[in-house]
């Protein structure tokens, strides 16, 4: 069985199916600030394979789904390197997909995007373009922030422009300032995509919990102790010290008694 991170013609399979369906041609150049116009230009971005342009039509909500599975790579390798012996390092770390920061040099939210979609595994159908044209179109508010797209060929698209949580099946509460619609409709496959590396690092910090958990609390029991001598330590530098026994100074000699002495007075 190939690891979740293996590169194959069944990464997304899904995708296949959703964008055999392609854009469809029409002579008006599209504008993303409309809802149509962005849906279009999202479709011919797949059917280009730019995946550049691609990501720029997925909403916020999508895009911080790689960003924090991106995130938990780094905390995985972080978990690795702290806890476990050097000798076990590239184990564990391909063993989770960890590695995958540095061989295939996933360094933010679209890198790790960029591995996981791979447009070269998209294929058309021949009538693609017809099944893409638009049959129905509506908002889903009131405030127009929502749009609901079907196309001829059954597939339905929701895309966003101002969105609230409560007017999406996705749960997108990012409000996309620039006024571009972009579409929600890839987030749940790609969250079935990243979801191993959210899989790992549980089994991992559960491994860490089990197995580590002495370790740590001989660690916390450390740091306490010194804490405590440091707190100590100033309390009892700043005592003064008693003064030593000292025989009785004599009277100054214009004292009373001095003058007694002098005279010899009783």
């Amino acid at each position: 069985m190939s690891p979740w991170w293996s590169r194959s013609k069944g990464t997304l399979c899904a995708l296949a199916v959703l964008v055999s369906l392609a854009a469809s041609c029409q002579e008006d150049r599209p504008e993303p600030t409309d809802p149509e116009g962005a849906y279009r230009l999202f479709m011919e971005a797949i059917e280009a394979k730019d995946e550049d342009a691609v990501w720029e039509y997925l909403d916020q909500g999508t895009k911080d789904l790689f960003a924090e599975q991106y995130k938990a790579l780094v905390r995985i390798d972080r978990i690795i390197e702290a806890y476990f012996d050097p000798s076990e390092h590239r184990y564990m770390r391909e063993r989770t997909g960890a590695y995958l920061l540095e061989t295939e040099h996933i360094d933010s939210a679209k890198a790790l995007y960029q591995f996981i979609f791979d447009v070269d595994d998209i294929v058309f159908e021949e009538d693609h373009e017809v099944g893409a044209t638009i049959d129905e179109f509506n908002y889903s508010d009131e405030e127009e922030t929502v749009a609901m797209i079907l196309t001829r060929g059954g597939q339905s698209f929701v895309m966003v422009c101002q969105s609230r949580a409560n007017d999406l099946p996705c749960d997108n509460k990012v409000k996309e300032e620039d006024k571009i619609w972009r579409t929600v409709s890839l987030r749940n496959m790609f969250e079935d995509a990243v979801a191993p590396i959210k899989n790992s690092e549980s089994a991992l910090k559960d491994f860490a919990k089990e197995n580590l958990m002495d370790e740590r609390q001989r660690r916390i029991e450390v740091v306490q102790y010194f804490q405590e001598r440091l707190k100590g330590a100033p309390a009892q530098a700043s005592t003064p010290a008693p003064p030593a026994e000292t025989e009785e100074a004599p009277a100054p000699s214009d004292s009373p008694e001095a003058q007694r002495l002098e005279v010899g007075a009783p």
